[in-house]
């Protein structure tokens, strides 16, 4: 039995419930906090006791190094540190507990291993945005390690970076990084000692990671060999399809300069690539539309006439969903109207001085 599991509580505050992942030196555990108000978080933990002295090196300098990196971080795509202890056997590192799956996981659940081009896009966006945020720190942290394993997906669709392990930060002047790293497949050829790994490295990796996704493809299989006919043989956009191909040029100098120009360029393929507009015809109201609003996710609109009815419709189709009128209150008109943030609620405004 693992040494976790007979323990009721860690440094006397953390509660284990379940293990949620395994690691190359130990385990990740979901967790509750009792001291802080039963909140649930995530413990990773290194059993030093079951790896050999080689091992033992590698994976302190990892966990030093993620506590290092992250402790000073905060960004929505990034988890949190809260905490980390020692005992004889074991290192503990506490952070946010993540509710999801990995991209790596969620990519095993598709039939082709690949993504619809809106969500690719998205991802892309996003991942630029993050490793922008690290980039620009000072000094620079260089993640090094991107790929759909340490990427967590929520049920929703948030990302966040995991498992800093193996990032760094960039130290000018230094020809070549001290220890050769990385995955096979997404790591930039100079990870592997032919230079010091720069922001353009995690460029290489995150253009990996789009061509994986677009063509259901893993570089692992195939290490530095990005062929454009697999993205030829899709409805992609051709300026995507040169985007990842600079993205993964073998000489850094010829990928883009930085992530905020590859973000930039995915946002701008993102704006050409919409449909101009769709005319939307809603009809069936029995009386004067006086006002219109939006759901939060553009899935539908609310109309309100006036006799004081709030009809529900989808933006997609302009099918009728649902009305709902005051019966005592057919003499109103339904001024305004606002969805609430997260789509709930609707709140209305009518010309008797009331709201609703």
């Amino acid at each position: 039995m693992h040494a976790l599991s007979r323990e009721p509580l860690l440094k006397e505050r953390y509660r284990i419930l379940v293990p949620v992942g395994q690691g190359g030196f130990g385990a990740v555990y979901k967790v509750e906090d009792i001291q802080g108000g039963n909140r649930l978080l995530a413990i990773k933990e290194i059993n030093l006791s079951a790896l050999t002295a080689q091992e033992v090196i590698e994976a302190t300098d990892a966990f030093n190094r993620e506590v290092h990196l992250l402790s000073d971080l905060t960004h929505p795509n990034l988890p949190r540190i809260y905490d980390h202890f020692t005992d004889r056997e074991h290192w503990y590192l506490v952070m946010d507990f993540i509710e999801g799956e990995t991209l790596e996981q969620y990519l095993d659940r598709t039939r082709s291993g690949r993504l619809p081009l809106e969500e690719v896009l998205d991802i892309g966006i996003r991942l630029c945005t993050v490793l922008d945020y690290l980039h620009t720190r000072e000094p620079s942290i260089i993640f090094r390690d991107l790929k759909p394993a340490n990427v967590m997906r929520t049920s929703a669709g948030h990302l966040y970076l995991i498992d800093f392990g193996i990032a760094r930060h960039f130290k000018p002047g230094q020809p070549r990084d001290t220890v050769p790293l990385g995955s096979p497949g997404y790591a930039a050829p100079e990870q592997y000692g032919r230079a010091q790994t720069t922001p353009r490295a995690d460029i290489y990796s995150l253009g990996a990671l789009l061509h994986q996704l677009l063509t259901g493809n893993n570089p692992a299989q195939n290490p530095f060999r990005f062929e454009l006919s697999p993205l030829q043989g899709q409805s992609i956009p051709h300026r995507l399809r040169s985007l990842v191909m600079q993205m993964v040029e073998m000489d850094v100098n010829n990928r883009p300069s930085s992530m905020v120009i590859a973000r930039q360029e995915l946002e701008q393929i993102v704006a050409t690539s919409q449909p101009v507009g769709t005319l939307l015809s809603i009809c069936n109201h029995y009386r004067l539309v006086l006002t219109l609003a939006w759901s939060p996710d553009g899935t539908y609109i609310v109309s309100g006439t006036a006799n004081n009815a709030l009809h529900i419709w989808n933006a997609t189709t302009g099918c009728h969903m649902f009305t709902y009128r005051d019966p005592f209150k057919t003499y109103a008109w339904t001024s305004s109207l606002a969805w609430s943030p997260d789509g709930e609620h609707i709140a209305c405004g009518n010309d008797d001085s009331m709201g609703t």
